[in-house]
Parts: C-alpha cells; structure tokens; sequence
C-alpha cells in the first residue's frame, strides 16, 4: 500500500502533478485507496467523507450534500442519502448550505451518453461568491473522474489556498475498469484519491490500514 500510496502522490502532487499545487502550499498532501470497482470507488469515497467530517447522529442535521448534474449510474440510487445519512438539499441562503457536493458526470466538453460535468474551479468559485466557506466551515466535493482529461483539473491559486487551509478536501472516484482497461473488464479495479491537508489526512489512519490489506488482491495490484 505504501508504494501505491507514493505513486498517488507522485501522480497528483507538485507543480507538474494532475493538481499542479505550487510549493508554498505545503499544508497539502493526498491520499489513494483501491477499490474492487467503480461503484465500490464511489461507496469507499462516501465512507471517507463521513470519517473526515465525523458525521454521527448529534451532528447529522448541520451535514447535507448537493449533486450536480445528472448521475448516469443507476446502481448508485440513493446511497449518497443512505451512506452519508444526510439529506439531497437545495443551495439555499436561508437554510443550512450543503457542504458536501457531489459532481456527476465528468470533467470534459460532454459526448454522448457522457454528460459535460462541472468546472472544479468554477464550482469553487460559485461557493464563495455565496459565502459558504464563512466561519471557516469545511466543505467537500465527491468527483467522478473516471472520464475525465486530468488537464481539466488543474487547481487555481484559490482552490489550491482552500485546501491547504484545511477548508476544503477533494475525492476523486474512478473506475478503471472501462475507461482505464479499455473496456475488457479483466481486472476489478477502481480507485479514490484524497486531496486535503494533512491535519485532515491523519483521521483516515484507520482506512489506511484496512487499504494494506486490500492492495493484496491480485486485481488491484494488476
């Protein structure tokens, strides 16, 4: 897992990373975990979500999640609901703002059946242009990139110091079993990767060791 772990890093991390975070954004570090598919991706993001936010029954109600754009995998149902234990809400002024934000679709211009999905920069932009980052309040975004042009992600100056205050954790989900297998579906594989600071990082100790044991399944180290 460790070594998975490093080419995670080294994938995303660094100016010439998928993120392209500059080095005076030190506070940052990511996190990867395995996955048997693209829905058990989506399932262990959901997991971590709720870990790092510390989601329980006392707090539930000051939690909801927004999606954008429409889902096109019909197995994920309302398991965002069930996983989280939070409600779909509307972006609303005068209620609780979500703070999890669920981005269907993938990061590129849109081709049939693939729905165009949602600027990582602009979405940000939007939350602050509503104020929701006040009082220092954490958000989320849960993005499916399993289609995604990793060019498409590069972080702006913004985005980049959100994180690295520890305002803002981004999970990617993939699977890689069409896009990155080209289709064959030989190998169960699919994977989320953890942008936040690593304050944050430390309080998925716990999956950290639960994922040295899954990387030993022959698929995933395929």
């Amino acid at each position: 897992y460790a070594e998975f772990n490093q080419a995670v890093q080294n994938e995303f991390l660094g100016e010439h990373g998928t993120f392209a975070f500059k080095s005076e954004n030190d506070q940052v570090s990511v996190n990867g975990y395995p996955a048997n598919s693209g829905m058990h991706a989506n399932t262990v993001g959901l997991h971590l979500i709720k870990a790092l936010l510390e989601i329980n029954d006392t707090n539930i109600t000051q939690h909801s999640f927004h999606q954008y754009d429409n889902d096109h995998y019909f197995e994920v149902g309302d398991t965002r609901s069930i996983f989280l234990g939070t409600s779909n809400s509307p972006m609303q002024e005068d209620k609780i703002s979500p703070n999890i934000h669920v981005v269907n679709g993938s990061v590129l211009e849109g081709f049939a059946p693939y729905t165009a999905g949602k600027d990582l920069n602009e979405l940000v932009n939007e939350l602050l242009a509503k104020n929701s980052f006040a009082n220092n309040k954490h958000h989320v975004i849960l993005l499916d990139t399993t289609n995604t042009d990793y060019k498409n992600i590069k972080l702006a100056d913004t985005v980049q110091e959100l994180v690295n205050q520890g305002m803002l954790t981004i999970f990617l989900w993939e699977s890689w079993q069409k896009m990155g297998l080209l289709g064959t579906d030989q190998a169960q594989y699919g994977r989320v990767v953890v942008l936040s600071n690593k304050n944050y990082l430390e309080e998925l100790n716990t999956f950290n060791q639960g994922a040295e044991k899954d990387i030993m399944k022959i698929d995933m180290q395929l």
